[in-house]
């Protein structure tokens, strides 16, 4: 009778593995397709009718596919198969993931003391807080404030750091409060993004509480520890190969599944790669091997051969003829920890889930084929913007905070506006380019400034394809404005 209760809970997880599972490849899946035609869809020609329509239904399609996202990994939190990923991050582009994910500004204040770049978690961190600010947002039509602090000294290599966000609305229902004082076990309000928010903060090993700070009607605060990292991080992200060079990535797709196979080749074809592909494992692996791919997006479960299989078999082969390894991508609805530690561990250089958004797959690239560091150019931010406006402002002393702020609200910005393009929507395309251009004007990114208004242009009279295929000059442009205003800082100090 005293094993009743372990079998009852071996039981639940079992249970909860499967229902993650089943979220995973009967959920996710086809909503994610039909996310990526709609994506496709929306860089078309549509009349103004059916761009109504088409916004009403990428928006409800954007909803569910969160829904779905959010349920898997309540599920694996629950199940105890989220395992943490620890890498190296920098903390404003994550925090600048967060904020682009919900519709209402927000404001975010980074102390000056937090290191540029941590190690930890960054997935569940960022989920953590795209779940507070979108709860915020939900119950105030006030400010919405994201912060991060340090509590503490650095202590053998890792710093005790503070995720807050606040808001002067009305503040969080008392359920909702006494919710989140009570231990991770107690009942849920309605809704599970709350429930779902502690048992991120507790996988992280971290402590949630609520304040009552002067001028906010709630503070929702998370502690967690996060290991310091010496690597040189930057704002924005890599730069891949084809847009270093000019030329297309030959990408070798292998998948069994007609749907994702088009949809594969569809959104390659959009990002200006040139999609090869095969439909059995066999096949993938000879033509691997026969080929000159710069990347290979593998398909974790085939018909013949496996995935994992067929990628053990191609390092295999690469180690025994004495040449590189060709980067491949785990591609698969299966998203649980056990099955992206096997095909890491088979020699896959990175795990996705599908089918991918077009964002996903780019930088996805991107990061894999990034080139060394390139110096930024001269004359992407006009010499002495900063000190000029430190000194109209009646504080020339200022600059290095100017260059803080800034820095700080540029990955929000950058990413609000790429999620607006994504969504095909030119209303929030335009008032999102406006927002960074005017943003960039002040602190003299003129070259970043031009190429806003460039693409609030295009909006303002639907041309949707040109904002999309200005979104890469976009983030480089954005990397290099960053790159020029830190090393102006650095030789002024």
């Amino acid at each position: 009778m005293t094993a009743a209760p372990s079998s009852a809970a071996s039981a639940d997880g079992n249970g909860l593995s499967v229902l993650a599972g089943a979220v995973s490849s009967d959920l996710r899946t086809p909503l994610h397709s039909v996310q990526g035609f709609l994506e496709l869809l929306g860089m078309s020609g549509l009349s103004p009718a059916q761009r109504d329509t088409f916004d009403f239904v990428m928006r409800d399609t954007e909803a569910l596919v969160r829904t779905a996202d959010r349920l898997l990994l309540l599920c694996q939190l629950l199940a105890g198969e989220r395992q943490a990923r620890d890498q190296p991050f920098n903390t404003a582009e994550l925090l600048g993931h967060a904020t682009a994910s919900v519709l209402s500004d927000v404001h975010v204040v980074l102390d000056r003391d937090v290191p540029a770049t941590l190690s930890g978690d960054a997935t569940s961190i960022r989920q953590l807080l795209e779940e507070l600010l979108e709860n915020a947002c939900a119950h105030t039509p006030g400010r919405v404030t994201l912060g991060v602090e340090t509590t503490g000294p650095v202590r053998d290599g890792t710093v005790p750091l503070r995720f807050s966000v606040a808001d002067d609305g009305p503040g969080l229902p008392d359920r909702q409060l006494a919710f989140l004082r009570a231990g991770v076990s107690a009942r849920p309000p309605a809704g599970f993004g709350l429930y779902l928010v502690k048992h991120i903060v507790a996988g992280l090993g971290g402590d949630i509480s609520v304040e009552r700070p002067p001028r906010s009607q709630s503070r929702v605060c998370a502690d967690l520890t996060l290991a310091l990292t010496w690597e040189d991080g930057h704002l924005g992200e890599p730069v891949g190969r084809a847009l270093a060079t000019g030329r297309p990535l030959a990408v070798l797709v292998v998948e069994d599944n007609m749907v994702n196979l088009a949809l594969a080749q569809r959104q390659l074809r959009a990002l200006g790669h040139e999609p090869h592909t095969t439909t059995g494992g066999e096949h993938g692996v000879a033509a691997a091997l026969a080929g000159d791919f710069d990347v290979i997006l593998m398909d974790r479960h085939l018909p013949d051969l496996d995935g994992v299989c067929a990628a053990r078999r191609i390092r295999g082969a690469e180690a025994a003829a004495g040449r590189g390894r060709t980067p491949i991508f785990a591609v698969t609805a299966d998203a649980t920890s056990r099955n992206r530690e096997e095909c890491l561990a088979a020699g896959m250089d990175r795990f996705l889930t599908k089918p991918l958004d077009l964002e996903a797959l780019r930088a996805a690239l991107d990061q894999i084929l990034a080139p060394p560091a390139e110096r930024p150019e001269e004359d992407v931010v006009e010499p002495g913007a900063l000190r000029r406006l430190a000194s109209r402002l009646g504080a020339p002393d200022m600059v290095a905070e100017l260059a803080h702020v800034f820095l700080t609200e540029l990955p929000g910005r950058r990413l609000r506006l790429q999620h607006a393009v994504r969504a095909a929507c030119p209303v929030d395309i335009e008032q999102a380019a406006e927002a960074l251009g005017s943003h960039s004007a002040v602190v003299g990114a003129h070259r970043l400034a031009d190429l806003c208004r460039t693409i609030a242009d295009a909006a303002a009279v639907g041309d949707l394809r040109t904002a999309h295929e200005r979104i890469p000059q976009l983030r480089l442009t954005c990397r290099r404005t960053a790159a020029a205003i830190t090393a102006e800082i650095d030789a002024a100090a």
